[in-house]
């Protein structure tokens, strides 16, 4: 939900922590990172400092999805602002909405 880019590149430098350490020890683990907020510039193609980084994770991780929160993506879009998101990026209704579904799956979350 933040988009100063120190905070961004702890959360992908912690993603990819995670899914190297998961894949070494060759254990399952599926991970979404969701992006609301000010985060949503971290998945806004016209203005993420870690497009590329992004995309090479996405190579490297199959196992690894990026969300963008539709309410957020509505509320840029009522101030004029077009959002374009990176390839490869879902849309979930709402941040919030798609964490309550996955904590109700059985998933773990982690705020960065």
């Amino acid at each position: 939900s933040n988009s100063n880019p120190v905070r961004l590149k702890t959360a992908l430098d912690e993603t990819e922590n995670l899914l190297a350490e998961y894949q070494r020890a060759n254990r399952q683990l599926q991970v979404e990172i969701i992006a609301n907020a000010g985060g949503i510039d971290l998945l806004r193609s016209d203005v993420s400092p870690f497009a590329k980084r992004i995309a090479l994770m996405q190579a490297k991780y199959p196992n690894l999805d990026y969300l963008a929160c539709s309410q957020t993506i509505s509320k840029l879009q009522k101030q004029g602002v077009i959002v374009n998101l990176l390839p490869h990026t879902g849309i979930a209704p709402s941040a919030a909405e798609q964490i309550n579904k996955r904590l109700l799956q059985g998933w773990d979350y982690v705020r960065v």
